[in-house]
Order: structure tokens, then sequence, then C-alpha cells
């Protein structure tokens, strides 16, 4: 974790691995499959974490097929949105 002289953490550095768990760990628990693979996550970094935030992942399920599932999710701290992201993932894993 990287943190700038304004106290915030980096988001790109931070906040990515978050997002992709949060979402696979959704994606697993929809499916109930043992693993899935990321094909597509994509990432608007909105604002800064700031170091003592407790941080929130909150994800939706926008489209299911067979062997797709497609979501949207948040990360948030309190009233705050710090990244935005969509994402596609393969269930049953490459």
């Amino acid at each position: 974790m990287e943190i700038n002289a304004a106290r915030n953490l980096l988001e790109d550095l931070d906040q990515t691995p978050t997002v992709d768990v949060s979402m696979s760990r959704t994606v697993r628990l929809i499916t109930e499959a043992a693993r899935c693979s990321t094909v597509s996550l994509n990432c608007d970094f909105v604002g800064p974490g700031k170091l003592g935030d407790l941080i929130e992942s909150r994800v939706r399920l926008t489209r299911r097929t067979r062997s797709l599932v497609f979501l949207s999710a948040e990360i948030a701290a309190a009233d705050r949105l710090l990244v935005s992201a969509a994402g596609l993932w393969k269930i049953g894993g490459a």
C-alpha cells in the first residue's frame, strides 16, 4: 500500500485487487462454482481512499449466461465513491 503526501491511498495500486476479489467471490456465490476466471475488468478511479477508511464493496449482477457472468461494482468509503468497475467472468475457470 502506498500513501501520498496528502495521506491518500494510491487507489490504482490498492483497490484493483479489492474489486477483483470481491467480484470473483460474488461469481462463485451466485453460480456455486468452485472456480471462476476474470475475463475483463474495467475500473474507473473516482476518488482516493484515506488512511483508516473502512472500505466497502458493492457488487451487482448485470447478466448471466451458462458460462459467463457480467457484474458491476462500486468500492466506497462511507458515502464517498472510490472506484466504479464492470467486468466479465468465466464460470469454472480457463
